[in-house]
């Protein structure tokens, strides 16, 4: 069994052995290892962030959502994942192979079980059935065969076990799923993430697609190169999303006083002050009843100052409080956030802060100034969250650097700020000893 820290630096290293070392099945058109066993140490670490890979971010996070739900919403799932059209039964219109429904209620049973006997050996979602062995009544049947959630020293671990696994189409999704999964038990139980362990019959990359993860591959050996020491050293900027009313910048004051107690060097960053001052107004309200065009024009000499700012003290980290899409007053003009020369060489982590659209809607109707770019309209606010953070998981995979979504919706676990704080922290040792 092959061991690694974290999935995104694991996968391409997956992907090469079996281009390597596969045994062509000119049946099944695939190059394929059987049977195929790798295990990841930080399970936190479930995102792939390679410019070449091109992602589907927006379909995994709909997929884990509807799996916490126990829902197949077909509609929902195809509007990310046209692909999926293929799986469903065309006489009964059902898409027989969605995990939603098949471990929802699992999951209910799991907790309950591991929460009276903690060492059970029976905390096993059953994912393939009995009738999935009949096409006549399984038009779509599942890879997976089970999940092992086993509670060992105060850490959850999972083991997932699948009959079939394609790496390049397949592999992605299913350990960003299951990880996910892992997480959210984990948290229910109030334990730590333990190891994740994947266990495949047939572990395969189909032959036309082959040039895909050699692209990957390719990729990576050229940047490890091109790339300096003295460039990397100063990587030490993180970008924090989040729609206005979410309490973001609540969250990174929390962060940098945090950091400050336990003497971390970090501290938060706004370019609203250099936008007033390039802009030639006074405070940051009459900045915001500007229009959108304006701005726009103005924010690149922002960010190149922010960026020679950040040169100046290359140890400390940098919480970047800012937006991936700005509105103006009337929600009718919308700016994007451009990737900027530097972001390359300098940012080494995107971060939305999000929360429910009722969360963000009560916030905003607290709020005692007036903001007229804050809409009390919860649709749009849906879709102003939406766009937030497309552009942000965007931006992420065109830079190659990783990626995640903190929920500010308060709870039990820890907080917020915690978990940022945590992010960051990681983020920056694991870029320093890329140097």
């Amino acid at each position: 069994m092959i061991k690694s820290k974290s999935f995104n630096t694991f996968y391409p290293i997956l992907s090469n052995k079996i281009m390597n070392r596969g045994k062509t099945i000119r049946e099944a058109k695939t190059i394929e290892i059987s049977p195929f066993i790798f295990q990841i140490m930080n399970s936190k670490q479930k995102f792939l962030l390679y410019r070449n890979l091109n992602f589907n971010y927006q379909s995994l996070i709909m997929k884990r959502l509807q799996i916490l739900n126990g829902t197949a919403d077909i509609k929902a799932l195809c509007f990310y994942d046209t692909s999926i059209k293929n799986r469903i039964d065309p006489f009964t219109g059902l898409y027989d192979g969605a995990y939603g429904p098949r471990i929802k209620s699992q999951m209910d049973y799991i907790y309950q079980l591991l929460k009276r006997a903690p060492t059970s050996r029976r905390a096993v979602i059953s994912i393939y059935s009995q009738k999935d062995q009949n096409r006549n009544l399984t038009f779509d049947i599942p890879s997976t065969v089970s999940l092992q959630f086993l509670l060992r020293k105060n850490k959850l671990n999972l083991i997932c076990y699948m009959r079939s696994n394609d790496f390049w189409n397949g592999l992605p999704f299913d350990v960003g799923i299951f990880t996910f999964l892992q997480e959210v038990m984990a948290s229910w139980l109030k334990t730590k993430l333990g190891t994740y362990t994947h266990f495949t019959g047939s572990a395969h990359i189909y032959l036309k697609d082959l040039q895909n993860p050699r692209a990957v591959i390719s990729y990576l050996k050229s940047n490890s190169s091109s790339q300096t020491k003295s460039e990397r050293r100063w990587t030490m900027f993180v970008y924090i999303g989040g729609v206005p009313g979410v309490g973001k910048t609540t969250v990174v004051t929390e962060v940098e006083e945090l950091a400050r107690k336990r003497k971390i060097k970090m501290e938060k960053i706004k370019g609203a002050s250099i936008l007033c001052e390039l802009a030639g107004v006074a405070t940051v309200t009459e900045l915001r009843a500007l229009p959108e065009s304006v701005r726009r024009v103005l924010r690149p000499e922002m960010n190149r100052r922010l960026y020679a700012f950040d040169r100046v003290d290359p140890g400390t980290i940098r919480l970047a409080d800012g937006h991936f899409v700005y509105f103006d007053f009337e929600g009718r003009e919308y700016g994007v956030r451009q990737i900027q020369p530097w972001d390359k060489t300098q940012m080494i982590a995107i971060t939305v802060i999000i929360a429910s659209p009722s969360s963000i809607l009560s916030r905003r109707l607290k709020e005692t100034n007036n903001r007229p770019d804050r809409k009390h309209d919860i649709n749009f606010l849906i879709q102003e969250q939406k766009m937030e953070i497309d552009v942000a998981i965007s931006q992420a995979r065109n830079l190659s650097i990783p990626f995640c979504f903190i929920c500010n919706d308060g709870g039990e676990g820890p907080t917020a700020a915690e978990t940022l704080l945590s992010f960051c922290i990681h983020q920056a040792l694991c870029r320093a000893m890329d140097t």
